[in-house]
């Protein structure tokens, strides 16, 4: 009675290994071969640059010359670094165009090459139009206000001026809030003017200049002044092509709105000087 007992057992392996699931088969990394992707301006430094990305890892030894595969049009005085899988170009400048020409063979760290050649276009533009001062504030005498007092603008042909004189007994607090909190913003200037400052002069001045470069020009401030007081002033400038005449109200020249930015700069113009004496 006990001898079919193997033939159930045996039934029992051979219905297991049918539902047994078949193994799943990995499928092959795709390989992507070594290339060149796009070109990024870099406008994180004094002089704009570039990167050149690619698909993988370029070689940062110093035998490696990547210019001798890679020419711009026009030509820059410029310096090639490797960072990763991107190729940067550093020393470019604003307002030109550059033609990118990538030669076939350039090397990538793990021995590859690009296979066939690439182009690519550099163009960053102007530079955006700034007017400003190039400090916080300074002394002037009598002497050196003939000089002016430097304004510093980038694509801008011409600048709105307006000049200021401080209550003297506002001027201690007053310079201490413009050094700093400086009011570049309409209601910002209104507030000032409301308080303790009072417009002595308003006009234009002429600052055109070599392009995207930036422009020195001085602004006599003892010619504004006249009659020519010891006195602190503030000298408030904004491009002139975003302001339009006032023709109501004539405490400024220029019409404001909420969106107009101003640069201003503390000038204290003062008429006590050193005297000294070389003995024999």
């Amino acid at each position: 009675p006990d001898a079919p007992a193997p033939l159930v057992a045996a039934a029992t392996t051979s219905v297991a290994a049918a539902v047994q699931a078949p193994p799943v088969a990995t499928p092959a990394r795709e390989v992507v071969p070594f290339g060149f992707i796009r070109a990024v301006a870099d406008l994180t430094h004094a002089r704009p640059g570039a990167c050149l990305q690619f698909t993988a890892a370029l070689d940062a030894r110093s035998e490696i010359h990547y210019q001798d595969w890679v020419k711009l049009t026009p030509a820059p005085d410029a310096q090639f670094r490797v960072q990763e899988k991107s190729l940067c170009i550093d020393g470019l400048t604003l307002g030109r165009k550059y033609q990118v020409a990538i030669g076939a063979g350039l090397p990538a760290q793990n021995g590859d090459k690009l296979g066939a050649p690439a182009t690519s276009i550099i163009d960053f533009g102007d530079r955006p139009k700034m007017v400003g001062f190039g400090g916080h504030g300074f002394i002037l005498s009598r002497d050196a206000a003939t000089a002016g007092v430097t304004v510093d603008t980038v694509n801008v042909d011409s600048v709105a001026i307006e000049v200021l004189r401080v209550g003297e007994r506002m001027a201690p607090g007053m310079i201490k809030t413009l050094r700093s909190e400086t009011p570049t913003y309409p209601y910002n200037l209104d507030q000032l003017v409301d308080q303790s400052a009072r417009p002595v002069w308003s006009g234009t001045m002429d600052t055109k200049g070599a392009r995207n470069e930036v422009v020195h020009t001085a602004f006599p401030l003892s010619q504004a002044a006249e009659p020519r007081q010891p006195g602190v002033y503030l000298i408030v400038v904004a491009n002139a092509s975003d302001l339009r005449a006032r023709v109501l109200d004539k405490q400024y020249l220029w019409q404001r709105s909420d969106v107009s930015e101003f640069a201003s700069q503390i000038v204290v113009q003062t008429d006590i000087a050193l005297t000294t004496v070389t003995a024999a």
